[in-house]
């Protein structure tokens, strides 16, 4: 039987020769002309006469057998752009021919693929134009041989092609087009690190998965897993659920899908994003200077919109990995009316695949469900085994409605799904339990925008969405079953109002209003016990911003004051966001805002939600759990010239009101429940060279995350998520169709704290308890390194028909990196140290069409 390793090499092998069986094939279906005739001359006995200059580099598709010379002659007439003219019995002259019998072509967009109609096409110097069809398609009759076809689109880069190369194809092939990309005065750097990376003027990252280039250890795009590719993002545990930008944890990010805040952002806890890339048209990050039309995030705000255009013709496209398959359509119903659609189910409860042994390992590590497997008879105590099933599913729509050339109507819906069910088996048959963990989030929005003149617009817009995880254990020896419950409701609204003065200055303006519910539930059946709590907030907010731009300055000055309705209190958060172009290509940032946040997510035990999933949201009181706030400044500068990007920012941020409870220790503070605070100082650095078919970077990353909390000893130390060093080094290279990508990342390890060498257990209590040192994280885990791959390959499956095959490998030198550890007493009270480690080598593999 194989090994897992040689399993995993094998796997390996086979998915990075995948992209390369396709170009081996595509060399294999053309033959060289040379040799083509060459053979025509020994069946028929004759001769061909011609310069070498007029058929070198010619090829021709394979030929059948042919049975007569003629036959033979038609053939290549028809596959190049030669005349063939018998001279005599022998001898037959080769001459390039004066014009193309037929000429034809089909227009696409180079990043998705779809096809361009209305495309201008013309023969240059001659009477001869048309239009693309429906499908992109043209085609003409009797073309000069030595013309030129000349492409044009609005929006794209116009196109000039030699005819005689039409004359050599067999069939009316792509010609592809690329976007016309223009430095406007929203975007200072376009396609840095990869294709659909923008860097914007107010600071702000913008992501275009449709024009997505490739990242290492990305076979095709994943939302919350490219960002971490920009400075400042870093996940300690290798988790999209996990997220720490600026040193903040997961949920203070206001994480939006077209306006509906997701409390829930990954499957197979944290591995894969939840969000279809294919209907999402742009992603916006903000880690300082955020517009005042957002709320209730202390640390960065990740706005992810779909695609706003009622389309016109129908397209869509489908595909798989070693995980789950999905597919996305774009429905036109009339012409103001279409739809988008999209859905993906994992494969994991069919199909057992070398990912899939990789992210499951990850997921449960020391977790009931892994323990639980392996546990075994001990003094008498009965067998427990079991097994487990695991899969997750999302799906998503969007109704679009325009009922006048100013008048927008959006509706969209979205829904996450996981699930896990774990059989546990004891000796008899009676003894079965299943315990399950179910995690969903759905969600509703929409939104009416108005456009009164070219000066004023509004637009007014509604959501609700809800959470909710619920696990059931049962515990087969101690006959004991716990259900534990954690929902979120939300549901808001707001008014937004758009003024522009001039082409200079822009008021925008509004109010906002959401009410929110959170509920907590315990059901313990022995010994019995029941507890449920629920609470809910209501918050009103005001918001104005004003925006001045010129060629050399962008300035944006806004304040939002929000009234928390049950305490009382009104909180004003003033924003700002500064820039100035010193000289060209060289310019001076400064940011700063404070903001607030009313729910959180709090850790009570590792044993929450079978060890899996251990966070549940809660609500402020004011009280134990008060209301976040937090203030942040950065300054920097960006430097770009040909092809060069330089940038670097210093920033300092602090956040109150944080609890020992919503920061995961899991040390001698795990049980205590206090206030407090954390300081970050920090800096980015970011180095980026580009042309038309590389790009490299180097990303450096410093932050000094230190907290503050008075009532424990000492009262500061370093943060949990103190990553204080961080480096990747990576790149990417086109070629045609080919896109390899290979990266590098090294950061220094998170803290923890030891138990005391000299005393370690504590045995004057009940329960014992771990003696820790008196310094809490004055200890740091082994340095993280993890070198990914990638490779994309484009092509025709059909002729109407593209195709993308990916294939990625995280970890490729399968290192073994520590992500956390902890310690805890067994049952003869002796310390046990636990740890949790990084993916191994994990190769995978996608397919995908689009029509």
């Amino acid at each position: 039987m194989l090994t897992k390793k040689i399993r995993y090499c094998l796997t390996l092998l086979l998915v990075c020769l995948f992209p390369l069986l396709f170009l081996a094939q595509e060399s294999q279906d053309r033959n060289d002309l040379k040799e083509i005739l060459v053979s025509i001359e020994n069946q028929f006995d004759v001769k061909f006469s011609y310069q070498d200059d007029q058929v070198h580099g010619i090829t021709v598709p394979p030929p059948k057998s042919f049975e007569t010379l003629e036959e033979a002659l038609r053939f290549l007439s028809t596959h190049t752009s030669l005349k063939f003219q018998i001279v005599d019995n022998r001898f037959i002259a080769v001459t390039r021919k004066d014009e193309i019998t037929r000429l034809c072509g089909s227009i696409r967009d180079i990043y998705n693929y779809t096809a361009l109609e209305g495309a201008t096409v013309v023969i240059v110097n001659t009477e001869k134009g048309t239009v693309t069809d429906a499908t992109g398609n043209f085609s003409f009759t009797a073309v000069p041989i030595d013309a030129v076809v000349k492409v044009t689109f609005i929006g794209y880069d116009t196109v000039n092609i030699p005819a005689r190369r039409f004359a050599e194809r067999t069939d009316c092939s792509p010609i592809f087009l690329t976007p016309l990309v223009e430095e406007l005065e929203e975007v200072v750097v376009v396609n840095y690190l990869t294709r659909g990376i923008n860097l914007k003027r107010d600071g702000a990252t913008e992501l275009k998965p449709q024009q997505f280039g490739i990242l290492p250890g990305l076979s095709e795009p994943d939302v919350l897993q490219t960002i971490q590719a920009l400075p400042g993002i870093e996940s300690r545990d290798e988790s999209i659920s996990n997220i720490n930008i600026r040193g903040g944890t997961h949920d203070q990010n206001l994480i939006l899908w077209d306006g509906i805040k997701m409390y829930h952002t990954g499957h197979f806890f944290g591995l894969i994003s939840a969000f279809n890339p294919y209907l999402t048209e742009k992603v916006e990050i903000v880690k300082n200077g955020t517009s005042a039309r957002f709320n209730d995030a202390v640390s960065s705000t990740i706005n992810m919109q779909t695609r706003d255009n009622v389309a016109t013709d129908f397209s869509g496209g489908a595909g798989f990995n070693l995980i789950s398959g999905d597919f996305f359509a774009l429905v036109p119903i009339s012409e103001k009316w279409s739809a988008q659609v999209s859905a993906r189910r994992s494969v994991t409860d069919y199909v057992n695949t070398p990912t899939f042994e990789q992210f499951f390992q990850r997921s449960f590590q020391d977790t009931e469900i892994s323990n639980e497997t392996t546990t075994g008879i001990d003094q008498g105590e009965e067998e427990v085994t079991g097994n487990e099933s695991f899969f997750f599913y999302d799906y998503a729509a969007k109704i679009l409605f325009d009922p006048s050339v100013n008048d927008k109507i959006r509706v969209s819906f979205i829904g996450v799904h996981n699930e896990l069910f774990y059989d546990e088996f004891g000796e008899t048959q009676n003894d079965t339990r299943t315990s399950s963990l179910d995690q969903t989030n759905i969600g509703v929005g929409g939104s009416w925008e108005r456009n009164w003149n070219t000066s004023f617009s509004t637009e007014i817009s509604g959501y609700y969405t809800q959470y909710n995880i619920n696990a059931i254990n049962y515990n087969v020896r101690d006959d004991q079953r716990l259900v534990q419950e954690n929902d979120v409701l939300e549901s808001g609204g707001k008014i937004h109002s758009v003024y522009r003065f001039n082409e200079n200055l822009v008021l925008e303006g509004g109010y906002q209003f959401y009410e929110l519910g959170v509920t907590n539930a315990v059901d313990v059946n022995n010994p019995e016990f029941f507890q449920t709590t629920k609470n809910v907030l209501r918050n009103h907010a005001l918001f104005s911003e004003a925006t001045y731009r010129t060629n050399r300055t962008f300035l944006k000055a806004g304040v939002r004051m929000n009234y928390a309705e049950n305490f009382g209190r009104f909180i004003p958060e003033p924003r700002l966001n500064v820039r100035h172009d010193i000289f060209t290509g060289f310019s001076l940032k400064a940011m700063g805002e404070f903001k607030s946040q009313f729910i959180s997510q709090v850790i009570d035990l590792r044993e929450d939600f079978l060890g899996i999933d251990q966070r549940r949201w809660v609500l402020s009181d004011n009280n134990e759990t008060p209301i976040i706030t937090s203030q942040q400044a950065s300054a920097g500068f960006d430097y770009k010239k040909n092809g060069w990007l330089l940038s670097a920012e210093a920033y300092y941020k602090e956040v109150e009101g944080i609890t020992t409870r919503s920061q995961g220790f899991q040390d001698q503070n795990q049980l205590i429940n206090t206030i407090g605070s954390y300081q970050i100082k920090g800096a980015e650095f970011l180095i980026n060279k580009k042309n038309q078919t590389y790009s490299i970077w180097l990303t450096y990353t410093f932050n000094e995350n230190n907290y503050t909390f008075q009532d424990l000893v000492p009262d500061t130390f370093p943060n949990n998520v103190d990553i204080r060093h961080s480096v990747t080094l990576a790149g990417n290279y086109t070629y045609r169709n080919l896109k390899l990508a290979v990266g590098f990342n090294w950061r220094s390890g998170t803290p923890f704290t030891l138990p005391d060498s000299t005393n370690p257990v504590n045995d004057n209590v009940v329960p014992a308890r771990i003696n820790y040192q008196t310094t809490t994280n004055s200890e740091n885990l082994d340095d993280y390194i993890r070198a990914d791959i990638s490779a994309i390959y484009n092509f025709n499956l059909f002729p109407k028909i593209p195709a993308t095959v990916g294939v990625s490998v995280l970890n490729v030198l399968n290192r073994e990196n520590l992500l956390n550890t902890y310690f805890r007493l067994n049952e003869n009270n002796e310390v046990q140290r636990v740890e949790s480690r990084s993916l191994g080598i994990t190769p995978n593999m996608s397919f995908r069409i689009r029509f």
